[in-house]
């Protein structure tokens, strides 16, 4: 059992190093890289305040023995969902199907966001709410014409 317990947690190890790299940002200290590296980080969603990375410490209320732990602390904020917004409210004018500007969503916040699955989802998440709401206040779509052809006459 201990043996499967150290295999899941190189592999967890090996996923967040991965990851990290991959999402790496200039904008980074080399304290703030390190903990990514680490996977020592907590995402969070605020789409209408700044967003913004920091080094802070989470710790157990239940266990005040247990000195806190430093984290990254990276937020979905309103840097990030602004562009999502934008590109719902101008899928909606271009009248994209709903379908279409979700897969538009996932595929730029999936590249956007380097493969990280909670930045991409809160980006869908923006860009489909802004999507809706433009389609509402445009109003009801007229219906398609129908088309004729020469033989079903």
């Amino acid at each position: 059992m201990k043996r499967y317990i150290a295999a899941i947690t190189l592999l967890c190890a090996a996923v967040a190093s991965a990851r990290a790299e991959s999402i790496a940002s200039p904008n980074l200290t080399p304290e703030e890289q390190a903990l990514l590296a680490s996977a020592q980080f907590m995402e969070s969603y605020h789409p209408d305040e700044p967003s913004y990375h920091k080094i802070g410490s989470i710790s157990n209320p239940k266990r005040p023995d247990i000195p806190p732990s430093t984290i990254l602390e990276l937020s979905f904020g309103s840097d990030d969902a602004e562009p999502a917004r934008k590109e719902g409210r101008d899928m909606a004018q271009f009248h994209y199907s709903e379908h279409q500007a979700e897969m538009f969503l996932y595929l730029e916040g999936w590249e956007k966001y380097h493969h990280d699955r909670f930045f991409t989802r809160a980006y869908v998440q923006e860009g489909m709410q802004a999507f809706e709401k433009a389609l509402k206040a445009s109003g009801p779509e007229p219906p398609a014409k129908e088309r004729h052809s020469a033989r079903g006459r």
